[in-house]
């Protein structure tokens, strides 16, 4: 018996050591600086979060959803807590690309190959030499058709306080994202016509192209009782053009003929 719990709980270490390099060589890299590098005691900056992205993964941007919904995963990003820095203001992020997700249903912003995140920070007062803090970043990235589940990773990082006293043009936090890395890329812009993206399948971006039937069906909708009525009666007319129909149509027609037979009144 000893012996065979020894060669499971092998069996089982050897499994979890084989996962660690899978899960470390991930499709997305991050790092994590504080900028700018003379910062001083009392001034504000931003905890820079960097993400690099292998094609054809992307992940999404730091928009929720409303409860309730199926959506993806959105990207988190935060300041675990220390003596060094403080948090000034939500977290950052440039525009995102966005299309409509058919899986989920519902328009996404995404991000392919590279992006920054920030976050707002405050110096401590009393704050000096060199220190060390810690972001910390909670993601899904997804190609076509697969997702990696939910992942999340603590950044740590060093940084120096410069001697001085705070600089009054540096002591209101930023509201601009940072910088962006090589490789972002900025949101498309809009289709001609106006008319968006189409669904691309689950986890995968969309292409520019035609109105989707959704967008038809409200469309419809709005526009009044009879426009609504038209398009339900064309859609229904569409559906006995589906292969599951045609067998029932001669089925359907003998059956009034039979009633024809038996007279004109019975028929109609």
């Amino acid at each position: 018996m000893k012996t065979l719990r020894y060669l499971l709980s092998l069996s089982v270490l050897t499994l979890l050591v084989g996962v660690l390099p899978a899960q470390a060589a991930g499709p997305v890299k991050w790092t994590a600086r504080l900028e700018p590098k003379d910062i001083r005691a009392g001034e504000t900056g931003m905890v820079v979060l960097e993400a690099t992205v292998e094609e054809p993964w992307h992940i999404y941007s730091q928009e929720k959803h409303p409860e309730g919904v199926a959506a993806p995963l959105p990207t988190a990003v935060s300041l675990l807590p220390g003596k060094g820095l403080t948090v000034a203001g939500k977290p950052l992020e440039p525009a995102p690309q966005r299309h409509m997700d058919a899986g989920f249903k519902i328009e996404v912003g995404y991000f392919e190959k590279a992006v920054a995140f920030g976050i707002p920070v405050r110096v401590a007062a009393r704050a000096k030499g060199k220190l060390t803090a810690s972001g910390k970043v909670r993601f899904m990235a997804c190609q076509e058709g697969t997702c990696t589940r939910p992942l999340a990773d603590e950044l740590p990082f060093n940084f120096t306080v410069a001697a001085g006293a705070a600089r009054k043009d540096r002591l209101k936090p930023s509201t601009t994202p940072p910088s962006q890395p090589d490789g972002y890329e900025p949101p498309a812009p809009p289709a001609p016509g106006g008319q968006g993206n189409t669904p691309g399948t689950a986890g995968t971006p969309g292409t520019a192209g035609s109105v989707t039937t959704q967008q038809q069906f409200d469309k419809a909708k709005g526009q009044g009782l009879l426009s609504f009525v038209l398009f339900a009666f064309g859609a229904g007319f569409l559906a006995l053009m589906t292969p599951c129909v045609f067998p029932m149509i001669p089925i359907t027609v003998s059956y009034f003929a039979k009633q024809q037979e038996e007279g004109s009144r019975s028929a109609f």
